[in-house]
């Protein structure tokens, strides 16, 4: 059957990152683990703010909620202001679409790097050595990732095509370096990361594991 194990395998790519990638709201419900983490650290500084002793001239007064009314309204400003960062009226507050673009070209920069440097020694584009991505640009594609984990099967492989077109690279060499990179500096465990991946990539880029 392999139209049926085709459509399971590319709904697996398109949509098991999601699921793992995910958290549960204080609503009880399921969400990117990056929208509630900041939901979470925004309820505990709004929370703070409700709640707190006020005041004014040189007087105390009553904070200005108390309570489970202060927890609930708490929990929907955060929410709001969470929400906002994420989606907003123009991919949110925080621009999700350019972020992914300058990741994915900071990525093939230092994969250049390396091909232009090891070619130039002899080496076949098989043998050429690719070096740890750097510790922030892991950071940073992990905070993608944990807030838009549906687009993870399109961004690895994004890169992994890219690497190809442009550098000769096999996704397999592409894959390992990821795999490698997450492992050192996401911050994930490492179950996490093997399965996120063995998910994501495409079968010629996640063929063997090194790290």
């Amino acid at each position: 059957m392999p139209v049926a194990q085709d459509w399971a395998e590319n709904y697996r790519r398109n949509n098991g990152p999601a699921a793992l990638l995910s958290s549960t709201t204080v609503y009880d419900t399921a969400q990117p683990a990056g929208l509630v983490a900041d939901h979470n650290r925004l309820r505990r500084v709004f929370h703070e703010t409700l709640t707190e002793q006020r005041h004014s001239g040189g007087k105390r007064r009553a904070p200005y909620m108390k309570g489970d009314p202060a927890q609930s309204a708490t929990d929907d400003l955060a929410w709001d202001a969470a929400a906002a960062l994420m989606y907003g009226s123009n991919q949110g507050l925080v621009p999700h679409g350019p972020v992914r673009d300058v990741l994915v070209e900071a990525i093939l920069g230092r994969l250049a790097e390396d091909a232009g440097r090891n070619s130039s020694e002899g080496e076949t584009q098989e043998d050429i050595a690719l070096s740890d991505l750097s510790g922030g640009t892991v950071k940073l594609l992990t905070w993608y990732l944990r807030h838009r984990p549906g687009d993870s099967a399109n961004l690895l492989g994004a890169i992994c095509l890219k690497a190809r077109v442009r550098l000769g690279l096999a996704p397999a060499q592409v894959g390992s370096l990821l795999r490698r990179s997450f492992h050192l500096d996401s911050g994930l465990d490492g179950q996490t990361i093997d399965t996120l991946l063995d998910m994501a990539l495409a079968p010629s880029a996640s063929g063997y594991r090194k790290h």
